[in-house]
């Protein structure tokens, strides 16, 4: 079964308007550490994007200030479903979704992913947990 890496983005972006690739755009270790272990062990990954749904890592987009966590439950359901529909069509099921984001990310998601396992490694972990954890997993033992 194929397995898939979904890293959050972040709310830490570059701050100089104009186009950037994807998986530069966004500034947080945590995003970092994310897409460092999903770059090392999958070989499909996406970035989940509050504006602009799934991006490939290497997609140029503008830079935005918009977090999934700011707005209200209407719009989490409606970009949830959108990208479920997403999903669906670069990553058909039955696959493996595998979280690395924030669960107000994954919860919007789920709903609309019938078919799919999703795993999530990082589930009840803070911050620096979630770092410790890709520590570890980058020293070969997660």
């Amino acid at each position: 079964m194929k397995h898939v890496a979904l890293v959050g983005c972040s709310k830490t972006k570059v701050t100089a308007p104009g186009v950037h690739e994807a998986r530069s755009l966004y500034k947080s270790p945590l995003f970092r550490a994310a897409m460092n272990h999903a770059d090392t062990h999958f070989a499909d990954r996406f970035i989940l994007s509050a504006k602009y749904g799934i991006l490939f890592p290497h997609e140029a987009v503008r830079t935005y200030d918009l977090s999934l966590n700011d707005v209200g439950a209407a719009e989490r359901a409606a970009w949830g479903k959108l990208v479920a529909a997403e999903v669906q069509v670069l990553v058909p099921a039955p696959a493996t979704l595998v979280a690395f984001c924030g669960e107000t990310y994954i919860a919007a998601l789920e709903p609309h992913l019938a078919g799919y396992t999703i795993e999530r490694p990082l589930r009840g972990l803070g911050i620096g947990e979630r770092m410790a954890w890709f520590a570890r997993a980058a020293k070969g033992g997660a």
